[in-house]
């Protein structure tokens, strides 16, 4: 018999966990988590369940189930409807699933269908949580207007933007949306790509419509790119103009104020990797213990083969002095914590104890030193920070592109602009 959890949030941030027996024994594709979703709502659906009901006997084979079944049961065998469209969050053997679930806690297939869809190309967990997220957001738009998501028109996506912006029934000449451009075109991104899916898998209209526009001016293109055929892109109608993205620059002593209120080594190596390599957040809670070398001193920097980036994967330039606290720090307390993974960061509260560190613990504890020292930035400011720091120093910037992992270096190419603005101030 199998167990796993799932971990169920709300838009408010009510976050529960319930557990579930699995079977499995004859049926071997439902061993897919993928495959279980659609069952385990049919099965709900159609097979008279109590919320009470201890096991469960299928009559002609016994079935795996993905753990949120047992929401499924009871919102519906009490005829009980949740206030909100929901993210549920599903892990079992290292996979997670992202669901979306409508206010009756049913299953929003089309929703599901374009994370699968995202999953198999390989896209990052926290991609496909913000793909969910965005997609909730049209889904309660379309919910409360009565609309059906196949029939959305150019209008209606005009109307949606008037909802992210924060409009209701009222009319206001004058009113500060509740969003930036800057979000509102993120989403709006999502709901493009959503609908190019659809276009694709079901011959769906996209309602978000492109025109051409010339490229944007890069000062890095060659002296004959403007004879190049595909000197024009794509770009939505409907996307709103941004203001200039303010990049904030955290100063060596904001760092050390942060550092000097940092107890725990686990804590201290954690800002170190983020400050000095200009790592996002998540590839150094992503690090496992066998992405660390044993340390060369003859050397001045490692290089991190192909640790985890974004759903991809890059190398990650390391000074060796780190290098060096983080083995100390594996030998000499990680050992100490049994687990069934890895990961080199972990809890240490004793009602979490071993397991991966997340996003929102590193946060909310960023936030707790930082009321303290009173300074503030977030996580990728320190990555800003750093890619600044090495514009500032001369370094090639198809350099800084590959140290940073930037895509693109229209990316890196920002930083060479406030490297002009830091020399005029």
């Amino acid at each position: 018999m199998d167990k796993h959890k799932v971990t169920f949030a709300d838009s408010n941030g009510h976050r529960a966990a319930l557990e579930l027996c699995c079977f499995c024994q004859k049926v071997t594709d439902l061993n897919h988590p993928e495959t279980c979703v659609h069952f385990a709502e049919d099965y709900v659906d159609n097979k008279r369940i109590t919320p009470n009901t201890k096991e469960l006997r299928p009559t002609r084979t016994q079935f795996f189930f993905v753990s949120f079944v047992a929401i499924l049961m009871d919102q519906r065998c009490n005829n009980t409807r949740s206030e909100n469209m929901e993210i549920c969050i599903s892990e079992h053997k290292g996979k997670r699933i992202v669901v979306l679930l409508d206010n009756e806690m049913k299953i929003v297939r089309p929703v599901y269908d374009f994370l699968r869809f995202q999953q198999q190309k390989g896209r990052a967990i926290n991609t496909l949580k913000a793909y969910g997220t965005d997609l909730c957001l049209l889904w309660t738009f379309l919910q409360k207007n009565g609309y059906a998501y196949d029939q959305v028109t150019p209008r209606l996506i005009a109307e949606f933007i008037d909802y992210l912006r924060g409009g209701d029934e009222m009319l206001y000449l004058y009113r500060e949306s509740i969003r930036s451009n800057r979000t509102i075109n993120r989403i709006l991104s999502t709901v493009y790509t959503f609908y190019r899916y659809q276009a694709d898998m079901h011959e769906i209209d996209n309602p978000i419509l492109m025109h051409e526009i010339n490229r944007p001016f890069n000062m890095f293109k060659g002296i004959l790119a403007h004879t190049r055929s595909d000197n024009k892109i794509k770009q939505s109608v409907f996307k709103l103009k941004e203001s200039q993205y303010a990049i904030h620059i955290v100063m060596d002593s904001e760092i050390k104020l942060v550092l000097g209120q940092l107890t725990k080594r686990r804590d201290i190596l954690l800002y170190k990797m983020l400050y000095l390599t200009g790592a996002r957040i998540q590839e150094v809670l992503d690090l496992e213990i066998e992405d660390i070398p044993v340390p060369d001193m003859s050397k001045s920097i490692c290089v991190l083969h192909q640790i985890r980036s974004k759903g991809k994967y890059r190398d990650l330039y390391v000074p060796m002095s780190l290098i060096a606290e983080l083995d100390e720090f594996i030998m000499e307390e990680r050992s100490r914590i049994e687990t069934d993974h890895s990961y080199v960061f972990v809890s240490e509260q004793e009602r979490q104890l071993g397991k991966q560190l997340t996003y929102s613990a590193a946060y909310d504890k960023l936030k707790k030193i930082q009321a303290q020292v009173g300074v503030q930035f977030n996580f990728h400011d320190l990555r800003h920070t750093f890619c600044s720091s090495l514009i500032e120093s001369g370094m090639d910037i198809s350099l800084v592109r590959i140290i940073m992992g930037h895509e693109h270096i229209s990316t890196t190419q920002r930083y060479t602009h406030l490297k002009f603005h830091l020399k005029g101030c």
